[in-house]
């Protein structure tokens, strides 16, 4: 039992591990895939990694990319339950980054809903992720909402709200030291909308000097735009060119990156596959090796007390076969006492006559005795053969557990064995009792053999009781007496 527990609980924590190494590989290889637009692909991989151990930060990933396909492909409210169930699982692990990306997607969905309501809610989403990241003090995180949560804002038509956002970013704004020019140009398309031209100019010469090549060139077009409003239609021109070739700078750098950064994951994945191939290789011949280990244990404990069971069952039929021959033997050692001492008394009354008869009693008491002796020696020697034969462990296996049934073929060759070990046995018993029916000579001959009460019962599938009956009837017809059980035991063992 302890070893079954051993083995179970070291391959829950294998399959502790290697759940969780899974959920990792099946993100990077749904990441890889939707790099290529292989979206089904991508969907197939990061649903493996979403069904990996729950303590994986993968596997809010995992939901969260899910829904992000689902959005991609129109289905807003299934990627909707996704961005819940991320946020659920990322609350459960404390995970901020991912709550708040979780708020920042719920919010696209609500946008998608183009009624004033989605945009409330969306605006909701984004104040409930600002005061997650107030409440861990991690300033930073909210380049992750403020494009988008300025634009929403923008969507409501709300100039007020917008310029009061402004203000309150201008703080936000001055502690950054990265390069934050996503989060500039968002600023200055929110100053253009209010008006804040000289301010929008200054935030967007600000996103224009980031080294985003995207964010460039949408902060080099906005410049473009608002110096041709200006009537500068040289600087304007001199800009758009600029633009034009920053996006083709940015198609190529786009195509190779994303053609490196593809062959870098297909290269880490075939790596951890391999790994991943090798350790369950080590797992497996491991915990095969262990269940042969278990089974030979099993196997030899189960032989050895098999041996037990049938050394006891010997020892107990030895000593029936004992308690009956050494009734026997002390019935004749009390007989010859008692003629001994009535032959001395008929002596000390010169009864010459009665002495010579109860010598001769006596001798023949002493040949009885002399008799019993050896065939209880001779008895022993045939229960230790009938135990080296295949035909005793036929029997054997019926006697002990009770189910199966001894054939006619079976019982033949028992026959033979007697009449082979014990001098004629079933022969000689049949020459003295003819009447004496097949299954009363199979009863006698489980006696002769040294079987007990209980496996005569389990071989003839019945009570102990009623083999005791059994072998009490037998008696009386052999003798025309009553008699016991052990009567007829007595008889048969020194037959």
């Amino acid at each position: 039992m302890k070893s079954s527990f051993g083995l179970a609980l070291l391959l829950l924590l294998l399959y502790g591990c290697g759940n969780h190494h899974r959920a990792g590989e099946h993100f990077r290889q749904g990441a890889a895939y939707e790099q290529q637009g292989r979206n089904a692909d991508a969907m197939r991989e990061y649903q493996l990694a979403a069904g990996g151990d729950n303590d994986s930060g993968y596997v809010v990933k995992a939901i969260d990319a899910i829904g992000n396909l689902y959005l991609t492909a129109g289905n807003r409210d299934e990627a909707l339950e996704q961005f819940r169930q991320s946020l659920n699982l990322a609350t459960d692990t404390r995970d901020t980054v991912m709550m708040v990306l979780s708020l920042r997607d719920m919010s696209r969905c609500y946008r998608g809903d183009a009624t004033t309501q989605g945009t409330d809610t969306a605006i909701n989403c984004f104040e409930r992720a600002d005061s997650l990241i107030a409440a861990a003090r991690l300033d930073s995180l909210r380049i992750l909402l403020w494009p988008e949560w300025i634009a929403v804002t923008m969507e409501t038509g709300d100039i007020a709200t917008v310029a009061r956002m402004l203000d309150q970013d201008s703080v936000l704004m001055s502690g950054f030291t990265d390069d934050q020019g996503p989060l500039w140009l968002a600023r200055g398309r929110a100053q253009l909308m209010v008006g804040r031209r000289e301010e929008a100019t200054a935030s967007l010469q600000q996103a224009a000097a980031s080294q985003n090549i995207k964010t460039h060139a949408a902060a080099t077009t906005l410049l473009s735009q608002m110096e041709a409003d200006d009537g500068r239609y040289e600087p304007a021109w001199l800009s758009a060119m600029e633009c034009v070739a920053m996006l083709d700078s940015i198609h190529r750098q786009t195509v190779t990156a994303n053609h490196n950064h593809v062959e870098s994951l297909v290269r880490q994945l075939e790596v951890e596959r391999e790994n991943s191939n090798l350790r369950y290789r080590l797992v497996l011949t491991g915990v095969g090796t262990l269940l042969v280990i278990l089974g030979l244990v099993t196997f030899f404990r189960g032989k050895t007390r098999r041996l037990r069971q049938m050394t006891e069952r010997y020892r107990q039929a030895q000593e029936t076969m004992h308690r009956n021959s050494e009734a026997y033997v002390a019935e004749a050692e009390n007989n010859i006492a008692q003629l001994t001492a009535e032959i001395d008394n008929a002596r000390q009354h010169n009864d010459q006559l009665e002495a010579e008869l109860l010598t001769l009693k006596r001798q023949r008491e002493e040949q009885r005795l002399t008799e019993v002796r050896e065939r209880r020696t001779q008895q022993e020697s045939l229960m230790a053969t009938f135990r080296q034969t295949s035909l005793h462990a036929a029997f054997d296996s019926v006697g002990q557990s009770g189910n199966g049934t001894v054939g006619e073929d079976v019982w033949k060759q028992l026959e033979s064995f007697a009449n082979q070990h014990a001098g004629q046995f079933v022969e000689r018993l049949m020459d003295y009792y003819p009447q004496m029916k097949p299954n009363d000579l199979r009863l006698c001959l489980l006696v002769k053999m040294g079987f007990t009460n209980l496996q005569i019962s389990n071989i003839f599938h019945r009570t102990q009781q009623a083999t005791t009956n059994a072998r009490k009837r037998l008696f009386t017809r052999m003798f025309n007496k009553e008699g016991q059980s052990d009567d007829l035991n007595r008889f048969i063992l020194s037959f």
